[in-house]
């Protein structure tokens, strides 16, 4: 439902949907801090892949994309394929569907958690503060 109302918005929906196929993977752990309780140190994984489509013509198109863990991207490797869709008018302008609607749902989730949290908050201000 998020997503087709994002595309919509966006003039997505008019963009031309094709198969692309990862050309090259390469998979880096990140390094983000320390934690002293457990003295061990707080990573994540990002992959870098090399996607390669064909427009309407036949022409082909690289991009190379950074994937962050958990991602659909992230789990692409050397020879998949996936859908993407690219604009007509800028073909090397594309989406992938599925890591869009990844970044929406987590957004999504994001702004669910603040806003509960919030709610919280007020409620609890107003039992504990209550005259």
């Amino acid at each position: 439902m998020l997503i087709e109302i994002w595309e919509r918005l966006r003039g997505y929906d008019k963009w031309i949907q094709t198969e692309t196929t990862v050309k090259s993977s390469e998979v880096e752990e990140i390094i983000e801090g320390f934690d002293t309780r457990a003295e061990a140190l707080i990573s994540t994984w990002h992959g870098y892949e090399e996607l390669v489509w064909k427009d309407r013509f036949g022409t082909e198109w690289k991009k190379e994309v950074d994937a962050r863990e958990n991602s659909p991207l992230f789990r692409l490797y050397d020879g998949k394929s996936t859908i993407v869709c690219y604009n007509p008018a800028s073909p090397e302008e594309f989406y992938v569907r599925e890591q869009l609607q990844y970044k929406i749902n987590l957004v999504s989730k994001i702004v669910a958690g603040v806003l509960t949290a919030a709610f919280v908050i007020v409620l609890l201000g107003l039992v504990l503060f209550h005259d």
